[in-house]
């Protein structure tokens, strides 16, 4: 028994080191971006919210040419210098469309990336400093010619990513878990 303890310490005390390791935004940051900026003919689009990290950015059917609406929030400082801030950005248009992603004002920036309709990419950037902001960039040339007729909508969730140690320290608890359960059994 004072094993399996011991060997649980070593594990959990792995996991809170390696755990400092990977930052981003919490699945409540990430439903509350708001507008920061666009580019491109007026008028602005509009931001919809769907919640849960969900977004619509729409164009007027007038808008014609490259545009881009840059979402974001202000966080409490998070992070040091070398570790990893991770997002997942998912396309759910039927279209793709280029998605950047900014810390810092500009300062950190991956992008921008083509995303294909019904798929997901995952932003990772290395931290040159603690982030205290954090923007995503959608934009495209529209409108799009697209199955449904000419696209101005941009459809997309922005989602935090487990980290594995996370993952993996879940997975061994259960895995203590039904190992305990299975001894009890037996007995």
């Amino acid at each position: 028994m004072k094993r399996i303890l011991l060997i649980l310490a070593v594990v959990a005390m792995a996991g809170i080191s390696a755990q400092a390791a990977n930052v981003g935004i919490s699945p409540s940051e990430a439903a509350t971006l708001t507008h920061i900026s666009f580019t491109g003919p007026p008028p602005q689009p509009a931001v919809i919210n769907q919640s849960n990290g969900r977004y619509t950015v729409a164009w007027d059917g007038s808008v014609s040419g490259a545009v881009t609406e840059t979402i974001g929030l202000n966080l409490s400082a998070r992070g040091v210098v070398g570790d990893h801030f991770i997002v997942r950005v998912s396309n759910v248009n039927e279209n793709a469309w280029n998605f950047t992603v900014s810390l810092n004002n500009g300062a950190m920036t991956s992008g921008p990336i083509s995303i294909n309709a019904g798929s997901s990419f995952l932003f990772d950037i290395v931290l040159t400093a603690p982030v205290t902001q954090f923007s995503l960039t959608v934009g495209a040339t529209v409108p799009i010619p697209g199955i449904n007729g000419p696209d101005r909508t941009a459809e997309f969730v922005v989602s935090s990513v487990p980290e594995p140690t996370s993952m993996f320290l879940l997975g061994t608890g259960l895995a203590g878990l039904g190992a305990a359960f299975r001894r009890r059994i037996r007995k």
